[in-house]
């Protein structure tokens, strides 16, 4: 059988929870992406921002190279275990109505992220 490891994005951006918000908003627009996933000093993924958490945090006229992403950041609804079968995570992302998820490994270390187009790219095959 297919696993999620075979077929997600390896190279997804995440960041330390020691960053802070004007930090996360360059990595967002230099990879050209709406959210980041956050992970700790182990790279255990602890959460995530999006543009939206940004500019609700900073529309007010707070500096974002004062605020931490910690204190911005939002839980994850929807975690894929890299050796999960392909299938497997296609339900769970059609069921959580997502399009795509971060991947962790067997220790919850964050590698990656698995989208509806990189597992329907595989059925095409």
């Amino acid at each position: 059988m297919e696993t999620v490891e075979e077929f997600m994005t390896n190279s997804y951006p995440c960041c330390s929870s020691a960053e802070s918000l004007k930090d996360v908003c360059n990595i967002l627009a230099e990879n050209n992406c709406s959210e980041i996933f956050i992970v700790d000093k182990n790279k255990k993924l602890i959460g995530a921002v999006s543009g939206r958490d940004i500019f609700s945090k900073c529309g007010s006229g707070a500096d974002p190279s004062q605020i931490d992403v910690i204190d911005c950041m939002h839980k994850v609804p929807v975690i894929i275990n890299a050796q999960m079968e392909l299938e497997d995570c296609l339900t769970v992302l059609e069921h959580n109505n997502v399009e795509s998820a971060p991947v962790v490994d067997r220790n919850g270390n964050y590698c990656g992220l698995i989208s509806l187009n990189d597992i329907k790219s595989n059925f095409k095959e």
